[in-house]
């Protein structure tokens, strides 16, 4: 949450704090701040994130809640392509494909270095 609002060499940066979208101070400096506000996340875990309910608003308790996975795939269909290329209304098909080429490819070279990896490793 703080590195994708405020360092511009994070991924989402450019979804986050490239928008404006900051952390509120309370939280920014004091996780245990974070948790007296917002609690542990519930049970289990990885079934849910941090959400924000105006997703044009910043991180602060009066626009946070903990939310199921599943609820914001269903309020957001297209939202891997959000993150990608921005909003939709510039989703352009031609980026589309070229970045899905680019992430198969990037896949393919790593397969290659493990595959590497693992015959040097067995000849040496």
């Amino acid at each position: 949450m703080i590195s994708r609002c405020y360092r511009e060499n994070d991924i989402g940066y450019r979804n986050y704090g490239g928008r404006g979208i900051t952390v509120c101070d309370r939280w920014r400096h004091s996780y245990e701040n974070f948790l007296e506000d917002m609690g542990r996340k519930p049970f289990p875990p990885s079934d849910y994130h941090l959400d924000r309910i105006d997703s044009n608003g910043n991180y602060e308790p009066s626009n946070c809640r903990w939310e199921p996975k599943w609820n914001q795939e269903n309020r957001r269909p297209f939202g891997a392509l959000e993150t990608i290329l921005g909003s939709l209304s510039d989703v352009d098909l031609e980026k589309v494909i070229a970045e899905k080429e680019r992430r198969e490819k990037q896949k393919e070279f790593q397969r290659c270095q493990k595959l590497q990896a693992s015959i040097n490793g067995f000849i040496e």
